[in-house]
Parts: structure tokens; C-alpha cells; sequence
């Protein structure tokens, strides 16, 4: 059965008319025909938004073998928010999504890194520079001093800008990797306190 075919065959089922799912979908009438009768396909928004619409997962709506839509079949978490993934965003299968919302959540906040990306840099060679002071500080008194600033300065960028590694984001989510960020963040905070009030 092709993609069209599945379409239409659950748009009947649930007893709902192409006006209607045109409708829920902000899209024409006629676009909704031409997916039903393979003219052309929905795009990846509209195959969730379908999927979410007709109450199945994106698998089963899409259960045709010449579908191109790189579909999850086994447990990859969602590049955002960690929970199951229920598609990939393209072919290469780097970023894979529950919803569509997570997908626009991650590609905002992947574009908010890009835009801080110098103010975590800075933060981070400025804790180096401290830290660098601290060791060459021939005073004992200044090294404390020295050392505490720097690991506040360590610990206010992570907190500010809790960003991980790759592989950290794959295996938590970009929320919980955030998460994680800011709580180490967190006990670096800690320890520079200690560090100056020692």
C-alpha cells in the first residue's frame, strides 16, 4: 500500500473528510488529494501532524517500503528532549525527534549556541587565565584568591552556557544534557566559594 493509499485509507477510517484534515493542517483540500492519490507527498511536518491527527504512530502511517521518510523503527532518543524518537530529520539520521515541537525547540536552541558560542569561549580562557595566575602566584594568599575567581568564573560560564559534548546530547537529550551542564556548573560554584572563604 503507498503512502497516499495508507493516507486515505486512515482518513476514512476515522471518518473525517480531506476538508476537515485540510483544515487541521492549515493546508488545501486539494493538497490532501494529491497525497491521497500519490501526486505529491506530505511534507515531514504534515506526516507528524497526520500521524498525531489520525491517533498512530509516524511509522505506521508511513508503512509503505518506497517511502523516503527515514522512519525509527528501533529505541533512538530524541535529540532534544531524550524521550523516544519517533523519526529522523533526514537521511543521515544525526537528529532524531519525538514531535515536531522538539524539533523546532532544538533547532532554536542549537541557533542560541551558535549566537553565545564567544561569550563561553571567553568565560572559559578567562577561568584559564585565573587559574594559569593561581599556579605561577608565588603568594599562598593570592592563589587562593586567584584560584577561587577563577572557578567562579569556571562555574558562572557553565551555568550561563551549559554547553556538552556531542555524544553527551546523544545519549541524554539537549534538555537534560543542559541539565547536567548547569548542575556541575553548580558545584564548581561551590568549590570556588570554598576556595575564597578557605
Amino acid at each position: 500500500m503507498s503512502l497516499g493509499q495508507n493516507i486515505k485509507k486512515k482518513r476514512q477510517q476515522m471518518k473525517l473528510s480531506q476538508d476537515y484534515v485540510a483544515d487541521r493542517l492549515g493546508v488545501s483540500r486539494q493538497a490532501v488529494s494529491k497525497w491521497e492519490t500519490n501526486q505529491s507527498e506530505p511534507s515531514m511536518k504534515n506526516l507528524i501532524e497526520l500521524a498525531e491527527l489520525f491517533q498512530i504512530s509516524l511509522s505506521e502511517l508511513t508503512d509503505t517500503k518506497d517511502s523516503h521518510i527515514p522512519i525509527i523503527n528501533q529505541h533512538v532518543k530524541c535529540s532534544y528532549c531524550g524521550k523516544e524518537a519517533r523519526y529522523f530529520l533526514d537521511q543521515t539520521k544525526t537528529q532524531a525527534y519525538c514531535s515536531q515541537t522538539c524539533q523546532l525547540a532544538h533547532t532554536e536552541a542549537l541557533n542560541k549556541i551558535q549566537k553565545q558560542l564567544k561569550w563561553f569561549y571567553l568565560g572559559i580562557i578567562l577561568s584559564i587565565l585565573l587559574l594559569l595566575t593561581s599556579a605561577l602566584s608565588l603568594l599562598p594568599f593570592q592563589k587562593n584568591i586567584t584560584t577561587g575567581c577563577g572557578m567562579l568564573c569556571l562555574g558562572m560560564t557553565l551555568i550561563l552556557f551549559p554547553f556538552c559534548t556531542p555524544e553527551t546530547y546523544q545519549k541524554f537529550g539537549y534538555l537534560k544534557s543542559t541539565q547536567i551542564g548547569r548542575f556541575l556548573g553548580f558545584l564548581v560554584e561551590l568549590y570556588a566559594l570554598f576556595m575564597l572563604f578557605l
